[in-house]
């Protein structure tokens, strides 16, 4: 016999070879009774579980009911969480920080500022497990801590932000409105707006959203594991499966809905006048149109020619349609990401679970 067929010979008999007589009770011994583990693992969280292993009796035919394990586990991120969050926070307010300029407001885009931003990130989920372990090479050296599990969980995980940002404002120039349509024999008529104040802004008191994305545990699990022993009844324990659960979802609350603008100037002109699209002609017969609708609709008003001038707020009252229209846009484009999110979780019918831990079999 060769070395080479020496060592394969003593490697396999050390691992497929029973133990057998006296020294087999003492072995298979070891392999039953209660159990008591810890752990932590990507997407469980926190561990504790709960197992019996059936007892060994060679004196019966039933001397396989040892190789199974009956186990209840139980997973909380109740211990991470809040770390999770502290990393998530700090992330965000350094991104924030990276965009405060000089005077302290929030820059976004040229002419986008804020007073504030506030980013406050939630890990919560807890699942719990009722498990059945079989050890196929339960008195086989080598191999009797390797099991393959099956079971059923409850539960889910639910990963959420609440983002703020608050004093927004928008930097606007003489130009970028106009009043409503004025019909005169046929054609519109929309004069343009002057008479803001120096660096007039437009104002919005805050916007806030909150994006959840729930992964569901709930549904049967497959797995397997190993357990090494270590020190006595200690075994270090590793496991591995996935939970086919239902569609995980994803969610936005936000106040699109309830979103109020103001302008920082109090007056502006509606500057017919000047306007060069509409014909000398025409001017005083548009000034007396919009005249009359203010007129109508009580909005107090004042005129030096053709020109009139009113306060801010009936513009954002008059253009009112337009600003619906933005935000119409905005929640088409919101509602779009998140039909898209969930379809891409559709593919992700199943909760991997993936964890490390000791256990005492006592």
């Amino acid at each position: 016999m060769t070395l080479k067929n020496f060592i394969v010979f003593a490697v396999g008999a050390f691992l497929l070879a029973a133990p057998a007589g006296a020294a087999a009770s003492d072995f298979e011994s070891a392999l039953e009774g209660w159990s008591f583990g810890v752990g932590a693992g990507a997407l469980g969280g926190g561990n504790i579980s709960v197992g019996y292993r059936m007892p060994y009796n060679p004196d019966t035919s039933y001397n396989w009911l040892n190789k199974f394990v009956f186990r209840a586990d139980f997973n909380t991120w109740a211990p991470f969480g809040g770390t999770l969050e502290n990393v998530f926070d700090n992330i965000a307010s350094d991104e924030i920080d990276n965009n405060r300029r000089w005077d302290g407001l929030i820059e976004f885009t040229d002419g986008i500022t804020a007073t504030n931003a506030d980013f406050k990130s939630s890990v919560d989920g807890r699942n719990f497990g009722v498990l059945v372990d079989f050890h196929p090479f339960t008195y086989t050296r080598g191999l009797k801590g390797f099991r393959v599990s099956g079971g059923y969980y409850f539960g889910n995980l639910n990963i959420g932000v609440n983002a703020m940002v608050s004093g927004l404002k928008s930097d606007i120039d003489d130009g970028d409105f106009t009043w409503e349509a004025v019909n005169i024999g046929g054609r519109d008529y929309m004069p343009m707006i002057t008479g803001l104040d120096a660096g007039a802004q437009v104002e919005i008191s805050n916007i806030q959203a909150e994006p959840k994305l729930t992964l569901h545990s709930k549904g049967p699990y497959v797995g397997f594991g190993w357990d090494v022993g270590l020190y006595k009844n200690l075994k270090l324990t590793l496991d591995a499966g996935l939970a086919f659960t239902k569609t995980h979802e994803f969610s936005m609350t936000d106040n699109l809905d309830s979103l109020r603008f103001q302008i920082s100037s109090e007056t502006i002109t509606i500057n017919i006048d000047n306007d060069v699209s509409i014909p000398d002609d025409i001017k005083p017969e548009v000034s007396q149109s919009i005249q009359n609708k203010l007129t109508a609709s009580n909005v107090p008003f004042t005129t030096a020619n053709n020109n009139i001038i009113v306060g801010t707020a009936q513009l954002l009252a008059n253009n009112q349609s337009a600003i619906d229209s933005a935000l119409d846009s905005v929640r088409a484009d919101r509602d779009k990401a998140i039909n898209d999110m969930n379809k891409e979780l559709n593919n992700y019918g199943f909760f991997p679970m993936i964890r490390i831990g000791f256990m005492w079999r006592f």
